[in-house]
């Protein structure tokens, strides 16, 4: 019993340094912040009046690529070990809960099957009084009086209502519903991403409800 209380106390020590992170004492973050004031006024002051400043511009960013990836990799040093820990974490409350939720489905399929046969039952007498109307030649309500659905929704704290799936099985037929207003455009996300890509392999210089324009990437390879 003393080893479990000791292991859960490590345990516990651990989450608490982890929650505790104290970033500004760590030297590679403490090198990096004090380059920020040094390479802000760098970047002020480069000035771009030929092809040589290009060229001096290009090693200065090539510099500050070289920065980003060491604070990239601090970062990720830092974050693998919780992403790990974080990751067992999900995994483990994963299992421990999926027969919880399991449990869940099981009596919320059988509540739903429940009102499925209630509603089954009614259906069952409204079509056997209108076969009754239908038989005896009679005006419909003065002697067989309608069926009145009268199952209760709410018992307790379960509360059944009625809703809908919906599913796309023709994208195409969507956009035309769209394009004749009978949808609105909200109900589709378009991606501009995709888009563009399209574009620059269809090499597409006009595109209607697209404005497409040129405009510079500036990029310096770093080996």
């Amino acid at each position: 019993m003393k080893e479990k209380k000791k292991e859960t106390k490590k345990k516990r020590s651990v989450l608490i340094n982890v929650e505790k992170i104290d970033l500004s004492k760590n030297e590679n973050v403490i090198k990096l912040q004090e380059r920020v004031p040094v390479v802000m006024n760098e970047a002020e002051n480069i000035k771009i009046e030929d092809k040589k400043d290009v060229e001096k511009a290009g090693e200065f960013i090539k510099k500050v690529k070289i920065v980003i990836r060491k604070a990239e990799e601090e970062r990720k040093k830092i974050t693998k070990p919780l992403l790990e820990a974080k990751k067992n974490v999900d995994v483990f409350f994963k299992k421990l809960t999926g027969p919880f939720q399991e449990a869940e489905k099981i009596v919320k399929r059988k509540i739903n099957d429940y009102y499925l046969e209630e509603q089954r039952k009614l259906r069952e007498l409204e079509e056997q009084r209108k076969k009754e109307i239908k038989e005896k030649g009679i005006e419909e309500d003065l002697v067989v009086p309608e069926v009145k659905e009268n199952i209760e929704k709410t018992v307790g704290n379960v509360t059944v209502r009625e809703d809908i799936e919906v599913k796309v099985v023709n994208k195409m037929a969507v956009v035309k519903l769209i394009a004749n207003g009978r949808l609105p455009v909200g109900v589709i996300e378009i991606n501009e991403y995709k888009l563009k890509q399209i574009i620059k392999m269809m090499e597409i210089k006009e595109l209607e409800g697209v404005i497409i324009s040129k405009k510079n990437v500036v990029s310096a390879r770093v080996k």
